[in-house]
C-alpha cells in the first residue's frame, strides 16, 4: 500500500508539472531595457503634450495619433515585462501565463497597425473630401474605429486562446524544462514558433498585419496621386496643402518605419504556419525587437515633422525648465531669508544678553544683601547700602 501510494503521488506531481515551464524568456537584457524604455519615455511625452495643450474643437488626428501612443506605451510595457521582468520575478511560470503576455503584445502590436491605417483614412478624408469630413469623422465614429482596433485583436490573442482554442491541454513542459529547443506541445494544429497559440492565430494575426499595412501604403499613393491631379484646386488655399503634404510625408515615413520593422514580423507570422519549426522561436525573438524600433521613432517624426506638435512640445519643455529655474529661485531666496533671519536672531540674542548683563550688574549694585557680602569680603563699608542711609526714600518726596 505505501508503495502504491508512493507512485500515485509522484504520478500526480509529474502530471501537475505539466503546466508549469521554467522561464527562459530572456531576450538580451540591456537591449530589452533601453528600447523598451525608451519607448515608455517616448509615447508618454507624445501623451502629455496632446492632453496639455489639446485644442477645443475635435481633432480625429490628434485621437488617433493618441491611439498610437498608447499602444506602443503597451508594446514598451510588455516588453519590459516579457524580456526583462518575467525572468527576475518568476522562475517558473504557466502556459496561461506565457500566452496572455504574447496575446497582449500581439494585440498592442495589432492596435498600432491598425491606429497607422485610420490616420490614412483620415487624411485622405481631409484632403480629398474636406467639405463633408465633418459629417463623416464624427466623435462617434472615431470611438467605434478605435474601439474596433483594441476589440478585434483582444477577441483574436486574448479572449480564444484563454477560452480554450489553443494548444495548452497537449503540450507538455517537462519536455521543455530538459530543452526549450525541443518539441513540446505535440500536434499539427500547434504553432512551434509561438507556443502554446494554434497555427491559424498567428496567421490570422499575420495576415491582418500584413493587410492593414498594404492598406495603409494604398491609401496614401491615392492621396499623393490625387493631389497631384487636383492641384489646381489646392492654389486658394496654398498653406492649408503645404501642411497638410509636410503631414502627409511625416505619415508616410512613420508608414515606412512599421513596413520595415513590422512587416518581416507577420511574413515570419504567415510562413510559420507552412513551416512549423521549433528553431523559428529565437528569430522571432529578434524580429519583435527589431519591429519595436518605429515605437520609438514615431514620437521623433511626430515632433520634428508636424508643426503644432513640434511648438507644443516646445512650449512643454520651456514651461518645464522656467519651473526648474523658479523652484531653484524660490529655493535660495528662502535658503537668503533663513539666513538673515538667523543672523537677525543672533543680533537680537547679543543685544538681549548685553541687556541681561547691565541689568545683573544693576541688581547687584542695588542688592543691600548682595552689596553687604561684597563689602565684609573686601572688609569695605556697605557706603551704597540703603539701610546704612539714615533717610529713606519715602523722605525725599
Amino acid at each position: 500500500m505505501d508503495n502504491a501510494t508512493r507512485s500515485q503521488t509522484q504520478s500526480n506531481e509529474s502530471n501537475g508539472l505539466r503546466n508549469v515551464c521554467i522561464n527562459h524568456e530572456s531576450w538580451g537584457e540591456p537591449i530589452v531595457v533601453v528600447e523598451s524604455l525608451s519607448i515608455i519615455a517616448g509615447n508618454i511625452f507624445v501623451l502629455v503634450v496632446l492632453m496639455k495643450y489639446s485644442r477645443k474643437r475635435f481633432q480625429p488626428l490628434n485621437c488617433f495619433i493618441a491611439q498610437l501612443a498608447v499602444a506602443d506605451l503597451f508594446v514598451g510595457g510588455i516588453i519590459f515585462w516579457i524580456g526583462f521582468l518575467s525572468s527576475k520575478a518568476f522562475h517558473y511560470v504557466t502556459l496561461l501565463h506565457g500566452m496572455m503576455n504574447y496575446g497582449i503584445l500581439a494585440t498592442a502590436s495589432s492596435a498600432s497597425t491598425l491606429a497607422v491605417l485610420f490616420i490614412a483614412i483620415d487624411r485622405y478624408i481631409y484632403i480629398l473630401k474636406h467639405s463633408r469630413y465633418k459629417r463623416i469623422m464624427t466623435k462617434r465614429v472615431v470611438c467605434l474605429a478605435i474601439g474596433m482596433s483594441w476589440a478585434l485583436p483582444t477577441c483574436i490573442f486574448i479572449a480564444a486562446p484563454a477560452m480554450g482554442w489553443s494548444c495548452s491541454s497537449v503540450c507538455d513542459c517537462r519536455i521543455y524544462n530538459r530543452d526549450q529547443n525541443l518539441l513540446y506541445c505535440i500536434g499539427e494544429q500547434c504553432s512551434q514558433m509561438m507556443t502554446p497559440f494554434k497555427k491559424e492565430t498567428l496567421l490570422m494575426g499575420g495576415v491582418c498585419l500584413i493587410l492593414s499595412l498594404l492598406s495603409s501604403v494604398l491609401v496614401y499613393v491615392l492621396i499623393v496621386v490625387k493631389v497631384r491631379r487636383k492641384t489646381k484646386q489646392f492654389i486658394k488655399n496654398k498653406r492649408r496643402k503645404e501642411s497638410e503634404m509636410k503631414l502627409i510625408k511625416t505619415m508616410i515615413i512613420v508608414l515606412g518605419g512599421f513596413l520595415l520593422t513590422t512587416g518581416p514580423l507577420a511574413i515570419l507570422c504567415v510562413l510559420s504556419y507552412f513551416h512549423n519549426s521549433r528553431q523559428l522561436h529565437s528569430i522571432m525573438r529578434v524580429m519583435v525587437v527589431i519591429s519595436n524600433l518605429n515605437s520609438i521613432l514615431n514620437p521623433f517624426f511626430y515632433f520634428l515633422r508636424i508643426p503644432y506638435m513640434s511648438k507644443n512640445s516646445k512650449k512643454l519643455w520651456r514651461s518645464f525648465f522656467s519651473r526648474l529655474t523658479s523652484n531653484g529661485r524660490h529655493r535660495e531666496i528662502r535658503r537668503i531669508s533663513r539666513s538673515m533671519q538667523t543672523q537677525e536672531n543672533a543680533v537680537q540674542m547679543i543685544e538681549i544678553a548685553s541687556h541681561l548683563e547691565v541689568l545683573d550688574k544693576y541688581n547687584v549694585l542695588h542688592d543691600p544683601h548682595r552689596n553687604q557680602e561684597i563689602c565684609q569680603d573686601d572688609k569695605l563699608p556697605a557706603r551704597h547700602s540703603t539701610s546704612s542711609m539714615p533717610w529713606s526714600s519715602h523722605d525725599l518726596l
